[in-house]
């Protein structure tokens, strides 16, 4: 007996990840004592399948950055069925800076303040802050490298009371924030 063909195949993957892990479900066959396989797919690679008891099931350990198909399959006394539910899920994440900034006090001095919220990065990673001054032709790396807490945000200060341009770039400086520009005081 050849099983009917599982319906209906959903995929949710948790991200930004590390590891992965990529949860789907499906709508139950009929057939009594029906099992199901489903397929990791990466393109054209099978990266690996998995067998399981009810309508849903966990792959864990997947790689991030990666588009998958899933094909579910059901499965009666070692026949698969003639066709799958499939659905496709990503891991991949696009990751965002995203500043603003605006006068404040830094120790009792005229200063500016920015705060940071990132998506795509881990807690602990760092940012780099990048000042320009009127006159200046050139944006100037600042020593400073705050550090992205476990929410995605991040703060940054620095002393002065002089019209100040601002943006912060990833530490491998491939990506970018907006750029703000905080009148002189």
């Amino acid at each position: 007996v050849v099983p009917a063909t599982p319906t209906n195949a959903a995929a949710t993957a948790n991200v930004p990840c590390g590891p992965c892990r990529v949860d789907v479900t499906w709508t139950p066959v009929t057939n009594s004592g029906a099992g199901y396989e489903v397929e990791l797919w990466n393109g054209s690679t099978l990266v690996r399948t998995v067998s399981a008891t009810t309508s849903a099931t966990s792959l864990s350990d997947v790689a991030a950055e990666a588009v998958y198909t899933l094909k579910v399959y059901a499965v009666l006394d070692n026949v698969r069925s003639s066709g799958s539910a499939d659905t496709t899920v990503s891991t991949v994440t696009t990751r965002k800076i995203t500043i603003t900034c605006e006068r404040t006090t830094v120790s009792g001095k005229p200063g500016i303040g920015c705060e940071g919220l990132t998506t795509g990065f881990k807690a602990g990673d760092v940012v780099k802050p990048w000042v320009k001054f009127p006159g200046q032709t050139a944006y100037t790396l600042a020593s400073a490298r705050p550090v992205i807490a476990a929410d995605g945000s991040f703060e940054w200060s620095r002393k002065t009371g002089k019209k100040t341009y601002v943006y912060f770039t990833s530490d491998d400086d491939t990506i970018t924030s907006n750029r703000v520009i905080i009148p002189a005081k």
